[in-house]
């Protein structure tokens, strides 16, 4: 069943008369078409008693049944609809939903504009602590004036070039955590974001000491370690070098290594994450020698690298056809959403990227990348996509919310203040998700715990201000 159509008509039903909505339900079990030739087999991770810990996060019957994701295999948009809709995105919400049309930035910035982005990211006005250590006055100013805004004078040239390896983007010129307790281990508050291998940015400013690059990514500004990127000669090379079409590879599974290189350390044990996209080197099914080694049965891709004089080079690689990889984007189909989220059950939350894991809304983003779709990085930048993408559903009661999130398939994003996570499907009347999850309290409990994993849960776990998660959503995001 396609209920694309139908979605935003049955949303506005719900407001107009709650009590009398009429509802698509997800018990359908919708038979799924195979994937394409070239889509990795990724297979949804069982869901049994045995996988669970001594403090449950789902109600029991969610455990142990299976629940009904009522797998929607039909293409929601092609690529060339994608591509039209993150154009679009650009427009409205763009820079207000920190959406940046890097190609904007050809023509250089002004020093107002350049300074206002600067000026968004800045040291907590509360106590820090770096380690167990307060952040000193000292500290403070040195950081500060290590952004040089001293040097943004009149129109300022911009710089291009690719992030070489998977860094930190932070707030200001300042590589240390900053928390606001004493020895946290899982927070930053300095930590905006990670910026993956390959990821093209626009170079804005450099810090006082050299050491960091104000840079825009498509979804961010911030501060990131300069001997991270490597620099094009020219706009020209570097949009040369945006991989149109097929000719690269996705990387569909969580994370995965290359095999060890005994000739380049480089690339050698090289980490790949969701969502990473490296230029293919030769066609498909090359067979040649790389450092020793013949390809058979591997993709050959480019990796970028930093040369000695910081400018942009590449450095083959051979990525086995067995890992998770697919050649160009995935078809975007909700099936598809729910076999690359299981590919990341169990995994520690990072915030910010930390802990080379995922936060909340980077697990959405870099999902939602396999398909070439760009979405807005922080949870309450998603909210501010166009109404014909999220829907209010804040006025809505809990039970016509339970109603509308059921009428939508598995893989819809689901928003509230501080938290989106993707809406896994239903058991009976139990609705599940999928996120990154920091806090909160179990189904049977009104204890907040510390959970810091990727994990299904039921909408039925609680806030610490006692609101289960189904009563604090607001929006319901589906794209399509």
């Amino acid at each position: 069943m396609n209920r694309t159509n139908i979605f935003f008509s049955r949303i506005i039903v719900f407001i107009a008369a709650v009590c009398s909505l009429v509802c698509g339900c997800t018990s359908g079990g919708a038979q799924e078409t195979p994937l394409p030739k070239n889509t990795p087999q990724i297979t949804p991770a069982p869901v049994t008693t045995e996988a669970v810990s001594e403090f449950p996060t789902c109600t029991a019957p969610a455990i142990t049944d299976a629940p009904n994701h009522d797998h929607d295999s039909e293409t929601v948009l092609t690529a060339e609809q994608i591509s039209a809709m993150n154009a679009a995105f650009l427009q409205f919400p763009g820079e207000s939903a920190g959406l940046f049309d890097l190609a904007s930035f050809k023509n250089g910035i002004s020093a107002k504009r350049l300074k206002a982005l600067i000026a968004q990211g800045n040291l907590p006005s509360a106590n820090g602590y770096v380690g167990q250590t307060p952040l000193s006055a000292q500290q403070r100013n040195e950081i500060l004036n290590n952004r040089a805004l001293d040097a943004v004078q009149g129109h300022s040239d911009v710089r291009f070039g690719f992030c070489v390896q998977r860094s930190d983007l932070r707030s200001v010129p300042f590589a240390p955590r900053v928390t606001s307790k004493p020895n946290d281990r899982f927070g930053d508050t300095l930590q905006e974001s990670i910026v993956l291998q390959n990821e093209p940015l626009a170079v804005l400013h450099e810090s006082a000491d050299g050491k960091f690059l104000f840079v825009a990514a498509y979804f961010y500004v911030g501060w990131i370690n300069s001997d991270s990127v490597a620099l094009c000669s020219s706009f020209e090379q570097w949009q040369a070098l945006l991989a149109p079409e097929n000719d690269f590879l996705v990387v569909t599974g969580s994370s995965f290594r290359l095999c060890r290189d005994p000739y380049e350390p480089l690339v050698s044990e090289l980490e790949l994450t969701m969502g990473m996209r490296l230029s293919l080197a030769e066609k498909p099914g090359t067979v040649k020698s790389v450092r020793g080694r013949m390809s058979y049965d591997n993709y050959i891709v480019n990796v970028p690298s930093r040369a000695a004089d910081g400018s942009l080079k590449f450095i083959e690689a051979l990525v086995p056809i067995s890992r998770d990889v697919h050649i160009g984007y995935l078809p975007f189909t909700y099936s598809n959403v729910i076999r690359l989220a299981d590919k990341t059950r169990g995994e520690i939350y990072g915030w910010g990227g930390m802990l080379d894991a995922r936060d909340c809304s980077a697990l959405v983003m870099e999902i939602y990348r396999c398909f070439g779709i760009m979405l807005p990085r922080n949870t309450s930048d998603l909210a501010k996509l166009p109404e014909k993408y999220a829907a209010d559903v804040s006025s809505l009661s809990t039970e016509a919310k339970r109603e509308a999130i059921l009428s939508q398939p598995a893989g819809v994003i689901l928003f509230f203040p501080g938290h989106v996570m993707i809406y896994y499907g239903s058991d009976g009347n139990d609705l599940l998700c999928l996120s990154a999850a920091g806090k909160f309290a179990p189904v049977q409990s009104s204890a907040t715990q510390n959970v810091y994993t990727v994990e299904v849960c039921s909408l039925d776990v609680r806030l610490s201000n006692g609101k289960t998660w189904l009563e604090a959503i607001e929006k319901i995001i589906r794209i399509g």
